[in-house]
Formats: C-alpha cells, sequence, structure tokens
C-alpha cells in the first residue's frame, strides 16, 4: 500500500488544493490512501473524505496541529482538536482513538522541544517532501533509535506535489503503525519550490484578507 500521509487543502492558508482535485490527483498517482491534514482543522479533511467515492482509496480524517512543542499531524480523528498544549493534544487523540505524527521535525528550525517526548507518539514523519534530504534522514535515525513508526508524506499544498512522498506498508495501516511496519519513499526537490510558492500564497491572502 502506498499513502501519501500530508496533503493539505484551500482550507490551509498556504494551500490551494481543492478537495475534489486531491481525489483525481491521488487517483492518478496510483495512491491507496491519503492523509489530508489543515492547520488546525478537520473542514478540508471532511470535504474530501465525502467526496471520495473510490472504494479503492482512502481518505483518512486529520489535521495539522501547532503545539507548544511544534507541528503534529494527528489523523483518525471524529472531532477537532482545540488544545494547544502538547499533552493535551496527546489526551485528546487517545480519546478518540486517533493517532499522532511528529511532522516535519528538523526542518530549519528543529523542533528541539519534542526531545525526549517523541515516545508518546505513533510515529515520526521521516520523509517530508518539502524538507532537505539530510534533515529527513535525522528524522529517520530517530524513528528507528526510539522504534516509532516512520511515517512518509508530501506536505503538498498544490496539486502536482501529491505523491512526492508516501508511506509503504502492507494489509491495514494502524497495525502497520503500531508494529513499525512501515517504510517511506519520495523526492524532495519539488518540494523546495512548493514551500516558496506556499510563503508567498500565504503573505499574499493575509495582506488581500
Amino acid at each position: 500500500m502506498r499513502y501519501d500521509m500530508h496533503i493539505h487543502t484551500k482550507y490551509s492558508l498556504c494551500s490551494i488544493n481543492e478537495p475534489q482535485d486531491i481525489i483525481k490527483t491521488a487517483i492518478k498517482r496510483k495512491l491507496d490512501g491519503i492523509l489530508v491534514v489543515d492547520h488546525n482543522s478537520m473542514k478540508g479533511s471532511l470535504q474530501t473524505k465525502k467526496l471520495n467515492k473510490n472504494p479503492d482509496m482512502e481518505v483518512i480524517v486529520g489535521s495539522e496541529i501547532r503545539t507548544n512543542f511544534g507541528d503534529c499531524t494527528v489523523f483518525y480523528l471524529q472531532e477537532d482538536i482545540k488544545e494547544r498544549d502538547f499533552f493535551e493534544v496527546i489526551d485528546k487523540v487517545r480519546q478518540q482513538d486517533a493517532l499522532i505524527t511528529i511532522a516535519h521535525p528538523y526542518r530549519l528550525l528543529p523542533q528541539l522541544r519534542f526531545k525526549g517526548k517523541m515516545q508518546k507518539v505513533d510515529g515520526i514523519e521521516a520523509l517530508n517532501a518539502r524538507t532537505f534530504p539530510w534533515e529527513n534522514k535525522k528524522a529517520e535515525r530517530i524513528a528507528e533509535k526510539l522504534k516509532i513508526a516512520k511515517i512518509g508524506g508530501s506536505d503538498a499544498h498544490f496539486n502536482w506535489e501529491i505523491g512526492n512522498g508516501v508511506t509503504i506498508f502492507e494489509g491495514d495501516l494502524r497495525t502497520a503503525i503500531k508494529n513499525r511496519k512501515t517504510q517511506v519513499q519520495g523526492k524532495t526537490l519539488p518540494g523546495f519550490f512548493g514551500s516558496a510558492a506556499s510563503f508567498f500564497l500565504k503573505r499574499y491572502r493575509l495582506l488581500t484578507s
């Protein structure tokens, strides 16, 4: 199975992805599943799941939450998590029988405040297609050292980025993450252009809102 575990919709200020277009692109890229995560919101994720009519592709509901220690992706959510304290977020995730992953832990300004707390999560984003290769390698080594599942995702804010980073596993995703039977695969060069485009898009929207 090939899942892109980090995709944004237009409901993130730095993205223009329409939910319907995400589905079409994911099918075209032969993905078996996608995790849609907007910043601190399930709105785009819920819309994408509702629009998906392909029984062979799973759309996972989630969001990317900025905690006091850094960014996390939470998924298989039933309702939005309003808390921003890392430990409170963990509690809410467990109450919903959801999962939580540390997102891009070593991107540019490392989320080092997660140090010593990584054992509390279900996975670490070991491949983020918008992150430098050496930062991804460091995240992958940490996942191996701590015996935590490796997660891969594109961090797509534009359709052409979808599928640039994936999580590979057999069978059920939950089981694979629990048993640490996931691998990551992807390419980072296109992500640098996507990051630049997102930077200007977000600032344009903030200025014109």
